[in-house]
């Protein structure tokens, strides 16, 4: 909390400086005094906010309207959604949050931006100020909300940055999904478009698939085959870098559709993993309960190591069933149900 108090602070003293480089570069080789043209314009600018001297246009914020001036506003920006605002009396802007309009029509008239810790507001904030093409202003608010990023929201403000094409945030959110790739949980993908997912699993892991599959996303599997299409199914049957198959990740989740689709593209349902368990030996492994205590697990995997391989000719299913029928006698322990419909052509 304090460092973040601080980077406010920073922040605010930044664009403070900035704002007085601007106005010592515009006075160059001028009086440089408040007494200056472009202090004293500067300064009626500001004094001019909300009041009704020399106003020329009612902006409609919520249910009230707002003493406003046309020159200040085109001075800021050419998109107001208006085709002329010379032409036009009233500017309709009661659509958006009132207390972020407000917000926004004082930064144009005061440059000044007071931040607040509510990533809501500072979002609200700079969508408007992308919507009406306020470039200072939407930088202020992507500065303010990086301060507010943390592992828990990175993924819904790289989201928001990514349809605001906000690169100075986009980027630092990057580099905290980065950082905490493995840490962050299925549900902080939960309401990320598969097209923009798939384009940061891509550039995160080097085994987009088995990521895919890990935060349980069938629309992000698709589009992996979709693109992999002539690679296949050679890049269904690869390990990761925990040794790890696709199909098998799918499977120990209870992902049937997603397991039954990688069959369907040709998954090879025989293969094993890096230490020579297929995956009928990983379906028994995992979910043979109490069965296998100290005094009787070195037995059963023993058995259950050649069991697959000692006949290659069934198909997976099966193996399957043979399986169960080895561990028949554990009729109380959960064995994991493999979808019988996966079978090798």
């Amino acid at each position: 909390m304090l460092l973040r108090q601080e980077y406010v602070k920073l922040q605010k003293k930044l664009a403070e400086t900035e704002k007085k480089c601007t106005l010592l570069a515009a006075q160059a080789n001028k009086e440089n005094s408040s007494e200056s043209f472009i202090s004293r314009l500067l300064t009626i600018v500001a004094d001019l906010y909300e009041q009704e001297q020399y106003s020329d246009l009612k902006i409609k914020v919520g249910g009230k309207h707002i003493n406003a001036h046309k020159f200040v506003l085109a001075a800021r920006s050419d998109s107001w959604s208006l085709a002329n605002l010379s032409s036009t009396k009233e500017l309709d802007l009661s659509d958006a949050n009132p207390e972020v309009t407000m917000t926004m029509l004082r930064w144009i008239y005061t440059d000044e931006l007071e931040f607040r810790e509510d990533d809501v507001f500072l979002t609200e904030l700079m969508k408007l100020a992308n919507r009406f093409q306020l470039q200072l202003l939407r930088e202020r608010c992507e500065k303010g909300v990086m301060s507010l990023v943390n592992v828990r929201n990175c993924i819904r403000f790289y989201q928001t940055a990514e349809e605001l094409n906000a690169s100075t945030l986009m980027n630092y959110c990057a580099e905290i999904i980065a950082s905490h790739w493995d840490d962050l949980r299925k549900e902080d993908f939960s309401s990320m478009s598969a097209q923009l997912l798939y384009k940061m699993i891509k550039s995160k892991t080097e085994y987009p698939l088995h990521k895919a599959i890990k935060v349980e996303r069938e629309d992000v599997v698709f589009l992996y085959l979709i693109e992999m299409d002539s690679q296949l199914p050679g890049k269904l049957n690869e390990l990761d870098h925990n040794g790890d198959l696709a199909l098998d990740l799918a499977l120990s989740r209870r992902l049937e559709s997603i397991a039954t689709t990688l069959v369907s593209h040709k998954a090879d349902v025989d293969m094993v993993d890096k230490n020579g368990w297929s995956l009928l030996h990983k379906g028994i492994q995992r979910d043979r309960g109490e069965y296998c205590t100290k005094t009787n697990q070195t037995w059963t995997d023993q058995h259950l190591k050649g069991l697959a391989t000692s006949v290659p000719d069934l198909t997976f299913s099966s193996k399957m069933s043979l399986g169960r029928k080895y561990m028949g006698g554990v009729e109380n322990q959960k064995i994991l149900k493999i979808p019988c419909s996966l079978k090798t052509t």
